[in-house]
């Protein structure tokens, strides 16, 4: 979910983990993914 783009804040009303720290721990993705998923959603860098 959160690699798709979808809201932390949204997934955790999902799973119902208690906050985002939480969450945080269970998500996998490496640096290269994030800034991926960063660039192509939004224009800060352009």
């Amino acid at each position: 979910m959160y690699l798709s783009g979808m809201d932390v804040y949204d997934i955790i009303k999902i799973t119902g983990h208690a906050s985002p720290a939480i969450l945080k721990k269970y998500i996998r993705a490496d640096e290269l993914t994030v800034l991926q998923k960063i660039t192509d959603n939004y224009s800060y860098f352009d």
